[in-house]
């Protein structure tokens, strides 16, 4: 998810959601979130939930970067991709995403990347 603080400064929201439980495990906030900053948030997640069967995400760049597909394959996790146009295919986190959107990004006015990233990670358990 993409959103500006009131000074224009762009932000990103990686959110990691259980489809089982429905359960949000994560959300990562900051300017840009690079391939790097999805495998760190995956390690950290792995480590404390255990390996899923798979992970089912959109084809944005960071999604399906080479690194990402290595870190698949040694855990044993199988990708699942939703289809670009068809947000319906990841129903769970697309109504969790919306929302994240409705009661915290346009309820919200940040002033500030860390303003956003301390408000939305607080609310996330909530939401």
């Amino acid at each position: 998810m993409h959103d500006v603080t009131t000074t224009g400064e762009s932000f990103r929201c990686l959110t990691v959601k259980d489809e089982a439980t429905r359960l949000c495990l994560a959300i990562e906030v900051d300017r840009s979130l690079s391939h790097e900053r999805v495998l760190a948030v995956l390690t950290r997640l792995l480590a404390r939930f255990g390996r899923p069967q798979c992970i089912r995400s959109d084809n944005v760049p960071q999604l399906v970067a080479q690194a990402l597909q290595t870190f698949f394959n040694d855990h044993g996790i199988q990708p699942s991709r939703i289809e670009p146009g068809k947000p319906w295919q990841n129903g769970s986190n697309e109504s969790f995403n919306g929302t994240l959107r409705r009661e915290c990004l346009d309820a919200e006015q940040f002033r500030s990347g860390t303003e956003a990233r301390v408000v939305i990670e607080e609310l996330a358990p909530l939401l």
